[in-house]
């Protein structure tokens, strides 16, 4: 939806600190295709069933901008 894609265009290098937070192994980040790490992140979430952990994620890195978007996403 809108709130993927926004979080996906604005998260830029901060994917590396949010990969961090959600304690991504590297070896899983390593298949995450240059330039689209976010939306990897975004579906490595979902097939984890944990999409929910998203938005507290993005504000323990300092990104409240893009946690306010899924806040706002209607789902």
């Amino acid at each position: 939806g809108k709130a993927k894609l926004e979080v996906c265009k604005r998260l830029g290098n901060d994917w590396s600190k949010l990969a961090d937070i959600l304690e991504i192994p590297a070896d899983e980040r390593r298949v995450f295709k240059p330039g689209e790490e976010a939306r990897a992140i975004w579906e490595w979430l979902e097939n984890r069933k944990n999409l929910k952990l998203l938005e507290q994620a993005l504000i323990d890195i300092g990104r409240d901008d893009l946690a306010e978007v899924l806040k706002k996403d209607p789902k």
